[in-house]
C-alpha cells in the first residue's frame, strides 16, 4: 500500500467512525431490536391492509399475525393510520443513544429521526445522552487534530529523508495509523451493549494485523539500519511507531479477549 493510499484510507475509515451521521457503526442492541420491530410491522401493515382494505390503527388489530417483540426493551407504537397510510414509531424503552425510528408514509416511508424530533419521544435522559454524545465528540475531534499532527510530520520527515534506507521506517508508520485510527474507535464508542457487526469484527482483526505488521517492519528496519548514521527525526519517529503499534495492539487483542473469546 502507498503512502498516499495509505493516508486516504485513514481519513475516509475516520470519517466514517467518527462522524454519526455517516453511518451508524457501533450500534447498541436496543437500537437494532426497536429497527427490528418497525421493520415486521411495516411488513405486517402492508399484509393487513391487503385483507382489511385500510391500514391497522392499533397493535391490538395486528394480534393474529404474531408480531413478536421484546416489549421491555422495545416501545412501538401506532400514531395514526387510515386506508392510505400511517404512521408509527419504535425505539428502546430505555434509550441510552437517542435514536428513534418511525414510519410515516406522508413522510415517504422509513426513517431515522432528527434531533428536534426526538425530543419529542426522549425525555428524562435526554440531556444526560446529549452530554454524553457531545463528551465524545470533543474526544473524537481531538483525536483528529492528534491524527492530522502526526500525519503531517510523517510527511514532513518524509520529504527530507527520501533515501531507500528510510523507507521501511516510513512504511511501519503509516500503516500503524491504521491500528490507531481504529482502536481509538474501540475504545471510545464500544461497550457490551453494541452489537458486534461483522464490520466491527473484521475491522478489528484487520487493523491487529496491521499492528503486528507494522511493528515487524520497524523491527526488520532497526535492524538493517546497523552501521547507518540515523537523524534525531527519524529515532522519534521510529520510537513513536513503536509506542502506536504496542499500546493500539494491546487494546485490540484486549477486545478480542474481553468481547470475543472472555464470552
Amino acid at each position: 500500500m502507498t503512502k498516499f493510499n495509505t493516508i486516504r484510507l485513514l481519513f475516509s475509515l475516520s470519517l466514517l467512525i467518527f462522524t454519526s451521521a455517516c453511518f451508524q457503526i457501533f450500534e447498541h442492541d436496543a437500537d437494532v431490536q426497536a429497527r427490528k420491530a418497525l421493520t415486521d410491522l411495516m411488513e405486517i401493515q402492508e399484509k393487513f391492509k391487503a385483507e382489511n382494505g385500510r391500514y391497522a390503527k392499533n397493535m391490538t388489530e395486528m394480534s393474529k399475525f404474531n408480531l413478536e417483540y421484546h416489549t421491555g426493551i422495545v416501545y412501538m407504537e401506532i400514531e395514526a393510520a387510515n386506508k392510505d397510510g400511517y404512521r408509527a414509531i419504535s425505539l428502546p424503552a430505555e434509550s441510552t443513544t437517542a435514536r428513534v425510528f418511525a414510519y410515516d408514509s406522508k413522510q415517504g416511508g422509513y426513517y431515522e429521526m432528527d434531533d428536534i424530533e426526538v425530543s419529542r419521544y426522549v425525555l428524562g435522559a435526554l440531556n444526560f445522552i446529549r452530554k454524553e454524545q457531545s463528551d465524545k465528540n470533543i474526544m473524537n475531534n481531538f483525536f483528529m487534530i492528534i491524527l492530522a499532527g502526526l500525519l503531517f510530520l510523517g510527511i514532513r520527515f518524509q520529504l527530507g529523508h527520501k533515501q531507500p534506507e528510510y523507507r521501511l521506517a516510513f512504511a511501519g508508520f503509516f500503516l500503524s495509523m491504521v491500528p490507531l485510527v481504529w482502536s481509538v474507535a474501540v475504545l471510545n464508542h464500544l461497550n457490551p451493549d453494541v452489537v458486534l457487526s461483522r464490520f466491527i469484527t473484521g475491522m478489528t482483526a484487520a487493523a491487529l494485523v496491521c499492528a503486528v505488521l507494522a511493528l515487524l517492519i520497524e523491527i526488520v528496519w532497526w535492524i538493517k539500519r546497523r552501521g547507518m548514521e540515523v537523524s534525531a527525526p527519524i529515532w522519534g519517529l521510529y520510537g513513536s511507531t513503536l509506542v502506536i503499534c504496542l499500546s493500539s495492539g494491546g487494546v485490540l487483542a484486549y477486545t478480542f479477549w474481553e468481547y470475543y473469546l472472555k464470552s
